[in-house]
């Protein structure tokens, strides 16, 4: 029996996050770009305003460090902000500047709809090269943004929670969990899991936990199922807030085995834990079997903030960031 034996679960998402170094010499320059405090995801309420930063960034040891830029209009001029998800829940969008020390980064000020639903809403950051005059939260007419370049886009999720008398579960949800690096292990569910949301049950593993989702059920709530199944056999979720850190598994009656994050200095890149949900599109009329889509939504929000579905699949792989990306292109769930 295949068996995931434990599960680490830490602060920030790792693949997008770097240090902030207040101290750094502003470098309008660098040609990277990151978010300021670690608010990548962030409870949000009908009607209320939330503010984000981006500045400019450069590779140190253990990833992107904030540098910031020269000046105020550098700040104004090169970052592009727009709305990838929940565009419908924004009332308007705000951009201007904020100085920290001798630096300078882009700020920006989501206000919500007075009646936004729940849902996710992602506010995008894009450093570009040139001057870029979209303002407003548009980016549509802006050619300078290269929204596809992870290197110079941060991603910020707001989460806006149906109320409590509204909490719903989703059924027929099946997960599957592999090494892309070949090791033997698999894992899936076959028949579907009914998943529960968070607030439900003060055992759940993201019970009452900052930036975790409570009233809809997500791919890290699935984790409590996979507790509860003898099958693969969780048997410790340490929760912080949206990224798997370290999964242990144990394969019969061999040693556990711990996948960790490892950093990859040349490549400035992280191996480690990656999700992604497919949704059912179709039948294969050779087959007969389900045809799966990746959901791109997927890619830029955190697994304790992306709202599931009846009959997704949730994939987890460890992989590098760009094993990962390369993979999800072209994988098709197999359950």
């Amino acid at each position: 029996m295949k068996k995931i034996v434990s599960l680490l679960l830490v602060l920030c998402m790792i693949f997008s996050l770097g240090a902030f170094n207040m101290t750094a010499f502003a470098a309008t320059s660098d040609q990277y770009l990151i978010g300021i405090n670690c608010d990548y995801v962030v409870k949000g309420i009908p009607g209320q305003t939330l503010t984000f930063y981006a500045g400019a960034a450069h590779y140190a040891p253990y990833g992107l460090e904030y540098t910031g830029f020269d000046t105020a209009v550098d700040a104004m001029k090169y970052v592009c902000w727009g709305v990838d998800n929940g565009s419908e829940n924004v009332d308007y969008v705000m951009e201007t500047y904020a100085q920290f020390n001798s630096t300078y980064a882009s700020k920006v000020e989501v206000t919500l709809e007075d009646y936004a639903e729940p849902g996710v809403i992602v506010v995008r950051a894009t450093k570009t090269t040139e001057e870029c005059t979209c303002g407003g939260g548009d980016c549509s007419n802006c050619g300078c943004c290269n929204v596809d370049d992870p290197n110079v886009n941060v991603r910020f999720v707001i989460i806006i929670e149906p109320d409590a008398t509204d909490a719903y579960t989703v059924s027929g949800v099946k997960v599957e969990v592999f090494d892309y690096h070949g090791s033997s292990f698999y894992t899936y569910s076959d028949v579907g899991y009914t998943v529960d949301y968070a607030a439900n049950n003060s055992s759940y593993t993201f019970y009452n936990i900052q930036r975790s989702a409570q009233y809809y059920p997500t791919p890290a709530n699935v984790l409590d199922n996979m507790i509860n199944d003898s099958y693969t056999s969780v048997s410790a979720v340490i929760p912080m807030t949206s990224a798997v850190n370290t999964i242990t598994i144990q394969e019969g009656s061999n040693p556990p085995v711990n996948y960790a994050p490892i950093y990859n200095s040349a490549l400035h890149e992280w191996t480690g834990w990656h999700y992604r949900v497919y949704h059912a599109a179709g039948i294969d009329p050779v087959t007969q079997k389900t045809i799966y889509e990746v959901v791109p939504l997927s890619q830029y929000i955190s697994a304790t903030a992306y709202m599931l579905e009846d009959d997704d699949v949730v994939v987890w792989v460890y992989a590098s960031e760009s094993e990962a990306e390369a993979l999800f292109e072209v994988y098709t769930p197999t359950i």
